[in-house]
């Protein structure tokens, strides 16, 4: 893939199809805090149940991309590191990586969920189901961000630092590396990135 000989994208453009979960979920909160009747509770928890389910999917597949993206380059370039370009955490001033925490809207997910879950298994007896790979990716991506220090130091592809959930795509051949970039582009290309959560971590 000769059109990285100059570095390699920070972002592939999972970022442009990015959406924020606390700014969108937050007016879904609003109504149906509106209603108080335990009857009411239950509709409207119900029909709001597919559009945070969605919502939720939509937020992870990021995070998801972004370290699938990250494994790829990583094991990729291995024996060749590349610079990666367009990392604007770099030009961060001292103080402001210090507060840098790129996983505080995993972090709002997570929280949310377990709230959620709470009031399903209250009003509808029930718990609130989400995908269960949905857990798994937002807690790997926490460990990610940390490991790397919220790629405050990401210059080059060898500087990548990759959970032991990840680890197996050091295994993968060069050819299997190909094929996850083509799945990773073409979800981006498709701006269709939930597309990733039918692979997960596995490829």
């Amino acid at each position: 893939m000769n059109h990285f000989d100059n570095g390699v994208p920070f972002d592939p453009g999972f970022s442009g199809l990015s959406v924020t979960f606390s700014y969108n979920i937050q007016p879904i909160i609003d109504e149906i805090t509106k209603y108080k009747a335990p009857h009411q509770k239950k509709f409207i928890l119900t029909r709001s149940e597919p559009t945070i389910i969605a919502l939720i999917n939509k937020c992870t597949s990021f995070y998801l991309g972004c370290m699938l993206w990250g494994s790829y380059i990583c094991y990729k370039f291995k024996d060749n590191p590349k610079e990666i370009i367009g990392n604007h955490t770099l030009e961060l001033s001292e103080e402001e990586a210090k507060q840098l925490d790129c996983a505080q809207e995993t972090d709002s997910i997570l929280d949310f969920i377990a709230r959620w879950d709470r009031d399903y298994k209250y009003f509808l007896k029930k718990p609130f189901k989400v995908d269960s790979q949905i857990i798994e990716i937002l807690k790997t991506y926490k460990e990610f961000a940390v490991l790397n220090d919220n790629f405050t130091k990401t210059k080059s592809t060898s500087d990548i630092k990759l959970p032991e959930a990840l680890n197996h795509f050091s295994k993968h051949s060069q050819n299997q590396l190909n094929d996850l970039y083509s799945v990773i582009m073409d979800s981006i290309k498709q701006a269709k990135i939930e597309n990733l959560l039918k692979i997960g971590f596995y490829l």
